[in-house]
């Protein structure tokens, strides 16, 4: 089985006819699949190799519509998460007030769990600042929902830590929801998180509605709130 839906989504996303996809598909790989063999792949029956090389042709990973196994089928997510992404937050200091933090993200997923890295990206904080360095992050993919956790390795906890749960959407290109994080003035923020694949068709167009977003609802919750 593979992600039909996504690979459907694609084709049409680049306004494409099943026809024209096929052309593409000699054209730059010297062979083709019939027009039944591509209506099989889009109801998500085809083989790996098969959607191997409509990615690839389409101008994705390899992987991009491969669904990665698990032997509990609760547990499956239609999207494999390899790779790098953009991981948005808000944050803010003393004197400095509200500003964004864009991060590159390293993930590697195996079947249902996830592992990565947060690398400093950019920020429009005045001063430029970018945080105390690299996170560790772990996690977990149940269907369209990611969730997990990221520290600073070798850090005193709970300086540092920090939780997420995202839904995934636009064809698993774009994640969505919220991080909570202790921050340096011992208060727990609560930010939105918006994620976005590095190797996405659409990525200038999705880091512009995350940048905007951000921009234009520049909320943190602050814990303790009540004294």
């Amino acid at each position: 089985m593979i992600n039909g839906k996504r690979l459907r989504d694609d084709r049409e996303q680049r306004r494409l006819s099943r026809e024209a996809l096929l052309a593409e598909f000699e054209a730059k790989l010297g062979h083709t699949i019939s027009l039944s063999t591509l209506r099989r792949a889009e109801d998500g029956n085809a083989s790996n190799k098969t959607a191997s090389d409509i990615a690839a042709v389409l101008g994705f990973p390899a992987h991009r519509y491969i669904i990665t196994s698990s032997q509990d089928s609760t547990w499956r997510s239609a999207y494999d998460l390899n790779g790098e992404w953009i991981a948005y937050y808000l944050e803010d200091d003393v004197g400095t007030g509200i500003y964004t933090v864009a991060e590159r993200l390293y993930v590697e997923q195996n079947g249902p769990n996830l592992t990565g890295v947060y690398e400093p990206h950019v920020t429009t904080h005045p001063e430029g600042y970018q945080g105390p360095g690299s996170f560790i992050m772990k996690g977990h993919v149940v269907q369209n929902v990611i969730f997990g956790e990221y520290y600073i390795e070798g850090h005193a906890l709970p300086r540092g830590f920090g939780v997420f749960q995202l839904m995934l959407l636009r064809n698993g290109d774009w994640a969505e929801g919220f991080c909570n994080f202790f921050a340096d003035d011992n208060k727990i923020m609560g930010s939105p998180n918006i994620w976005i694949r590095k190797d996405s068709h659409q990525l200038e167009l999705m880091r512009k509605h995350a940048e905007e977003y951000l921009k234009l609802n520049p909320t943190l919750l602050k814990a303790p709130f009540t004294v």
